[in-house]
């Protein structure tokens, strides 16, 4: 996969992290999904509950 290993800027309600680029997301439903680790999905949305959430925008 030519995106392994890049930096993506991830934005969700107002608050953006960064985080690197291990694989394709095997389980996502479309091309555009991201699968975060539970420490990435935990500061971007300030909790530790394992859910979907939606209208995040992400870039590289």
């Amino acid at each position: 996969n030519p995106m392994c290993g890049k930096k993506v800027a991830i934005t969700y309600n107002g608050n953006t992290i960064e985080a690197t680029i291990n694989d394709m997301c095997a389980g996502c439903k479309y091309d555009h999904d991201l699968d975060l680790t539970r420490g990435a999905m935990a500061a971007l949305v300030h909790s530790s509950a394992s859910e979907r959430y939606s209208g995040a925008s992400w870039k590289v």
